[in-house]
């Protein structure tokens, strides 16, 4: 997926590693973040392009240009530079209805949460098969099968589970998931 990032670069850095400086900077700040709706940057492919920087002013996050129409303070200016990059980048975007496989990382009373590489996913006790008990007392806290074969569902547990909502804001994704559908539950 191509994508866009603004770095932004202090003047000591400027010189002749300078492209090195805001490659390494890219990579620091957008591999295993989450940007929103695209998802979490598992990785950077390429990057493709390094615009020209822009001098900002001090604190204001405004660009300096020649033709400034308002005057500025030269005491707020720091001589940070932002530089507009393009890169390539795998990304992990999970959709509604699609299956995946999680690891348990708690067990509750009122459900599961699973880590699904970097999503927490949340599967409600009601979203669990029927055949499904809490068990306070079972060391480790799980959720035991009623039936002979005796299925756990407890801490390091491999879990299939179908996502059922999203939630997504700046900072990291969120998901509900189901255990009531075929082939979904604890791995072999």
């Amino acid at each position: 997926m191509s994508l866009a990032h603004q770095v932004l670069i202090h003047p000591c850095y400027f010189g002749p590693d300078l492209k090195e400086v805001i490659q390494k900077k890219v990579y620091s700040e957008v591999e295993g973040s989450c940007q929103g709706y695209i998802g979490y940057i598992i990785c950077i492919t390429a990057i493709t392009h390094i615009s020209s920087g822009l001098i900002m002013a001090g604190g204001e996050g405004m660009c300096i240009k020649k033709k400034c129409q308002h005057p500025v303070n030269n005491s707020k200016l720091t001589g940070m530079t932002s530089f507009p990059v393009k890169y390539n980048a795998i990304v992990f975007r999970p959709f509604k209805n699609e299956v995946f496989e999680g690891i348990v990382k708690q067990v509750t009373k009122v459900g599961i949460f699973l880590d699904i590489g970097p999503l927490t996913c949340f599967v409600s006790h009601n979203s669990l098969p029927d055949r499904m008990e809490f068990c306070p007392k079972h060391d480790p806290v799980c959720y035991k099968s009623k039936e002979e074969n005796c299925e756990i569902l407890a801490v390091d547990i491999d879990v299939r589970v179908k996502i059922v909502g999203l939630r997504t804001d700046i900072n990291g994704m969120f998901a509900i998931g189901t255990l009531l559908d075929d082939f979904l539950g604890a791995g072999n």
